[in-house]
């Protein structure tokens, strides 16, 4: 049984990459809706009666650390129906300074993709 049937997990761009809860919005909205922690918690805890809010709230909390220590192993975290967390490394580079015009190398680097 899904804890929120109404809502979907979507991917904006104009909210730089960052994924969000969304309500089911009418087809002709162009600003979907946007579900903040708190609301989630109060759904969850609803739709739950047998788990106290502040259960629920624990582990909606936990859900971020459990994913960046996942990552942080080298670890991918698939959530099906929603998307899978990565991480890539991106190669050492020389890079140029904008203002200067000198070359700059630019170091290493591990960074987390969404898809």
């Amino acid at each position: 049984m899904a804890i929120l049937p109404e809502a979907k997990w979507t991917k904006r761009s104009e909210s730089k990459g960052r994924c969000r809860v969304v309500l089911a919005p009418s087809p002709s909205s162009r600003e979907l809706p946007g579900l903040i922690r708190s609301e989630l918690v109060i759904r969850v805890a609803e739709r739950n009666p047998h788990l106290y809010a502040r259960d629920v709230e624990a582990v909606i909390d936990s859900i971020p650390d459990r994913i960046a220590v996942a990552l942080a192993d080298g670890d991918r975290v698939k959530l099906r129906g929603f998307g899978a967390f990565s991480t890539w490394t991106i190669k050492a580079r020389t890079g140029r300074n904008p203002r200067s015009g000198a070359c700059v190398e630019v170091a290493a680097k591990t960074s987390i993709h969404f898809s």
